[in-house]
């Protein structure tokens, strides 16, 4: 509601279940490229999405193999972000 309040943008929480470890490991870093894409579905018609960089590796992988751009060919309308830093997530609005 801050955020929203000091930017005028409509921010909305989403989550995303672990499928491969299961629903009680929410570390971001150990979530796949699928997990990923069946939380965004519902959201596909926003302009933007972020999520933390920590869920890909230096060759943008997640931990299934599904590659950034991958995941981003199937949201063409949505800006896919991965961010390190809330800064970064105030300057993509």
């Amino acid at each position: 509601a801050e955020i929203a309040g000091a930017t005028g943008a409509h921010v909305e929480t989403v989550s995303a279940i672990n499928s491969l470890y299961g629903p009680m490991v929410t570390t971001a870093g150990l979530l796949a490229g699928e997990d990923h894409q069946r939380a965004l579905e519902p959201f596909q018609d926003y302009d933007l999405a972020l999520f933390s960089r920590t869920a890909l590796n230096d060759d943008d992988l997640f931990l299934d193999d599904m590659r950034l751009d991958e995941l981003q060919a199937k949201f063409p309308e949505l800006q896919i972000c991965p961010s390190d830093h809330i800064t970064e997530v105030l300057a993509a609005l």
